[in-house]
């Protein structure tokens, strides 16, 4: 039997709209681990969950997310009919499904405002700050040395030496065409959990569950347990 874990990338966004509570709410349905969703901050300092820097290409609006405040991007449609959620809604919907969320920082200064949301709802034990900037993966684990850390590698060569002693990173996400066995081999040797994302198709799912990942992420996670148990190997 395979023994990753699978990840939602922003909730099930192959079937629903991305970074959306209907989306989230397809990905606790079918049966994910964890939810993993991006956030920015508005004008008027709300973190809400957002991928881009602009809304244009997931809502019906124009602008960025910066300059907008939260009333303006909650007049949007995100998909469907969805608005576009705050972290706080996210975090509320994920719990009710007792699921765990990966929370990625798409740029950085959100650490504290992340942290005091993630802290004032007890979630601190059932979450991953992720982070492409790697200073600020580093600032959450010196606030809150608790709190799981992941940086995102989307090519090589990796430090991972010093991904983990400089920037106190416990998990490493990695793009899924730079995943080999050596590298997974290399990451666990130097003390991380190891995420390849995203993987659309069944049919590569147990091609990386041999290699030994921990966890998986796909836009469609229920692909991720179509796999024969006998197709994983110790």
């Amino acid at each position: 039997m395979y023994d990753f874990m699978v990840i939602g990338h922003r909730g099930a966004a192959g079937y629903e709209p991305e970074n959306t509570l209907r989306s989230f709410q397809k990905a606790i349905e079918l049966g994910v681990d964890w939810i993993e969703l991006d956030v920015r901050r508005t004008a008027d300092g709300h973190i809400v969950v957002m991928h881009d820097d602009t809304v244009e290409r997931t809502t019906n609006g124009r602008g960025k997310v910066s300059e907008m405040s939260l009333a303006d991007i909650r007049k949007l449609d995100a998909g469907k009919g969805e608005k576009v959620p705050t972290l706080q809604e996210a975090i509320d919907l994920v719990k009710s499904g007792q699921k765990k969320l990966i929370i990625e920082l798409k740029l950085e200064g959100l650490e504290n405002d992340v942290i005091d949301i993630v802290e004032k709802n007890n979630f601190s034990e059932d979450c991953i700050i992720s982070s492409f900037f790697y200073y600020s993966i580093r600032r959450v684990k010196e606030l809150r040395p608790g709190i799981m850390t992941a940086a995102i590698a989307s090519k090589l060569p990796i430090e991972f030496h010093r991904l983990h002693n400089d920037f106190l990173a416990d998990t490493i996400f990695l793009r899924k065409d730079i995943v080999s066995r050596d590298i997974v081999d290399e990451a666990h040797r130097d003390g991380f959990l190891v995420c390849v994302w995203n993987i659309d198709d069944s049919r590569d799912v147990a091609r990386y569950a041999d290699m030994g990942v921990d966890f998986i992420s796909s836009n469609y996670p229920d692909r991720l347990r179509q796999i024969e148990p006998h197709a994983v190997t110790a």
